[in-house]
């Protein structure tokens, strides 16, 4: 469900992205977002959908935190990347499960109050 302009702006990024087959080479987010004129925000879903849809065929988009993106097609670089994209993945799940429970822990409260008479 990616509006019109969301496509033009995903070619932008894979345009932007291309050349960037190093990691020596890697663009920040913020660098990124500004030359293709969305914020990071957009910028973050269109990685998403880039990587969900495989929409650089034969490269993987990585990223870290002190260089930005870039392609690759290094397995070391891809596997090192996955791993610290898996461990964000377990914290949230983690994060999530802790929520759930607080809301269940609630809920049980609110429905012995409406009990209690």
């Amino acid at each position: 469900n990616y509006k019109p302009n969301m496509k033009n702006q995903t070619q932008t990024v894979i345009s932007l992205l291309s050349p960037r087959k190093k990691k020596r080479f890697a663009i920040h987010q913020d660098l990124l977002a500004h030359t293709a004129g969305i914020t990071t925000r957009q910028l973050r879903m269109i990685i998403e959908r880039i990587r969900r849809e495989n929409l650089i065929d034969g490269y993987v988009v990585v990223s870290d935190l002190d260089r930005g993106y870039w392609l690759s097609k290094d397995e070391k670089e891809i596997d090192k990347w996955l791993h610290s994209f898996l461990g964000q993945a377990f914290s949230m799940i983690k994060t999530a499960k802790t929520a759930k429970k607080f809301l269940k822990k609630s809920n049980q409260d609110k429905l012995q109050t409406k009990l209690k008479f």
